[in-house]
């Protein structure tokens, strides 16, 4: 699971570099959420350092692209999520951007 997270972190992180969003995909074993930080998180502290407004934005947008995410809560890769999902969670990602 951790391996299938880093090929979705990678493809979002593509996405946040090409629209020039200062944000980073923060991930752990299966675990991941794009956060508004400027270096991975390293405590609980950390991610309350983040811009809030604008992860909520953002999920808020994803939202709208029909991704299902709670806003400001991690989420996770299962098995049953496959690289057709990762791209599509990318496009989506793009479009929220816009």
């Amino acid at each position: 699971l951790e391996a299938r997270t880093s090929r979705l972190a990678a493809a979002l992180t593509q996405v946040l570099e090409h629209r020039e969003r200062r944000a980073l995909v923060a991930t752990v074993g299966s675990l991941w959420q794009i956060l508004h930080i400027d270096a991975p998180p390293q405590s609980y502290l950390d991610l309350l350092r983040s811009d809030q407004q604008a992860n909520t934005a953002l999920d808020t947008a994803l939202l709208h692209e029909r991704v299902n995410v709670t806003p400001n809560l991690r989420r996770f890769v299962g098995l049953s999520h496959s690289d057709d999902e990762f791209t599509r969670t990318a496009e989506a990602l793009d479009r929220a951007l816009r």
